[in-house]
C-alpha cells in the first residue's frame, strides 16, 4: 500500500470510530478500536521508512508475529482435537479391560484354565474345530492344575 492508501484507510477507520462512539451498541465493540490502532501503527511506519516505501504485510514484523501466533494456536487446537478423538477409543479399551478383569474374578479357576488352554490351542491350530478341542475340557475337569500349566507352557512356546 502506498502512503496515500494508508492515509485514506486511516481516515476511514477514524470516521468509523467516531460514528461507533455515538452508538451505544457499537461503542462496546473492540473491533473498530483495534482496526483504528492498527492503521495508526501502519501510518507511523511509513514516514520512518525511505521515501517511496510501500507498506507490505509480508515485511511487517508485527503482522508476521501475529500470523505465526495464529498458526501456533491453530496447531495446538488441532493437536488437542486429535487427542480428544483418541479419547473415546482409549476409554472403550479401558472399560473392556476392566470388564474382562471383573469377569475373570467371577469365574472359577478350572473355567479360567479351560479358556486359557483353548485360547492357546486356537493360536497353534487356527482351523481346529470345537470337536477337535474337546479333550481340553476333559483335561480341565480331571487335572485343573495341569490344564493351567499347559496353557502357560503353550503361551511361552508361542512367544
Amino acid at each position: 500500500m502506498t502512503a496515500g492508501a494508508v492515509a485514506a484507510a486511516l481516515g476511514g477507520a477514524r470516521f468509523d470510530a467516531r460514528r461507533d462512539s455515538r452508538h451505544e451498541h457499537l461503542a462496546d465493540d473492540g473491533h473498530g478500536r483495534a482496526e483504528l490502532a492498527e492503521w495508526e501503527r501502519i501510518d507511523q511506519l511509513l514516514p520512518a521508512a525511505a521515501p517511496g516505501t510501500v507498506y507490505a504485510p509480508d515485511s511487517d514484523d508485527v503482522v508476521q508475529a501475529e500470523l505465526a501466533a495464529t498458526r501456533e494456536a491453530e496447531l495446538r487446537e488441532a493437536a488437542r482435537i486429535a487427542a480428544r478423538v483418541d479419547e473415546p477409543q482409549a476409554l472403550r479399551e479401558l472399560g473392556a479391560r476392566a470388564a474382562r478383569e471383573a469377569a475373570a474374578g467371577l469365574l472359577s479357576p478350572p473355567l479360567l484354565a479351560h479358556a486359557a488352554v483353548l485360547a492357546e490351542l486356537a493360536h497353534l491350530a487356527p482351523g481346529a474345530g470345537v470337536g477337535r478341542l474337546a479333550f481340553a475340557a476333559w483335561l480341565v475337569i480331571t487335572e485343573p492344575e495341569a490344564a493351567g500349566d499347559l496353557a502357560t507352557f503353550l503361551a511361552c512356546a508361542r512367544a
